[in-house]
């Protein structure tokens, strides 16, 4: 039918993978624009946007939220998706890898990482990462500086994940290395994430994130 969206090309079940640091450390490096307790909201709401914008999304098994924050069990049970937990003292790289790890172990065949800090990712736009993704892996950099803000893979994955600044390039060469067809892809909507003061100038007001006044 003319307008449909494309079929997906995938083995076994999708899953889609949010990870969350704990509330009161989140955003430190807003500091200087943001009081604790705006970053705390701020971090929050973002969290609330991508796991809404996943629930929305046919496309996902299960949707699995990874934070070590003592509230994770709530949020779980609020939206109804699968907890997982950081090992103590892991670094974000690692705790990404063992999380891919257990969705694999679990029977998820694809995965797709969502940031928790994106102000525009919504449910068209990770629907758009995951549409052309088989046994390709499609990455989205950020904005700023070409870090890794979304990424839709095959698993098991093949590669260590190494987040940073133009992570998202570095992923794709590495995955192709490995045997792994991988690009990079443009999705504005997964583009801007909110790590630094200078970020939050893309925004139209901080009202639009409702958590904070303009």
């Amino acid at each position: 039918m003319s307008g449909a969206a494309p079929a997906l090309r995938r083995t076994g079940p999708m899953v889609a993978l949010v990870p969350a640091k704990s509330f009161v450390a989140a955003k430190s490096r807003l500091g200087e624009a943001l009081s604790p307790a705006e970053r705390q909201a701020l971090s929050q709401s973002l969290l609330a946007r991508a796991l809404e914008s996943c629930l929305g999304c046919a496309a996902f098994d299960d949707i699995y939220l990874l934070t070590p924050d003592a509230s994770g069990p709530d949020w779980a049970a609020r939206y109804d998706v699968e907890l997982l937990r950081d090992a103590p003292n892991a670094t974000f790289d690692a705790a990404i890898d063992a999380a891919l790890d257990t969705v694999a172990e679990r029977g998820a065949r694809a995965v797709c990482f969502v940031a928790s800090d994106l102000p525009r990712v919504d449910t068209e736009s990770l629907c758009q990462l995951v549409a052309d993704q088989g046994e390709v892996a499609v990455f989205v950099a950020a904005l700023r500086d070409g870090g890794t803000n979304a990424f839709c893979m095959p698993l098991p994955r093949r590669i260590n994940l190494r987040f940073g600044a133009d992570s998202a390039l570095r992923h794709v060469e590495r995955l192709a290395a490995a045997g792994v067809d991988a690009r990079v892809a443009a999705i504005d909507a997964l583009a801007l994430d909110l790590d630094l003061p200078v970020d939050l100038a893309g925004l139209p007001n901080r009202a639009a994130l409702g958590t904070l006044s303009s």
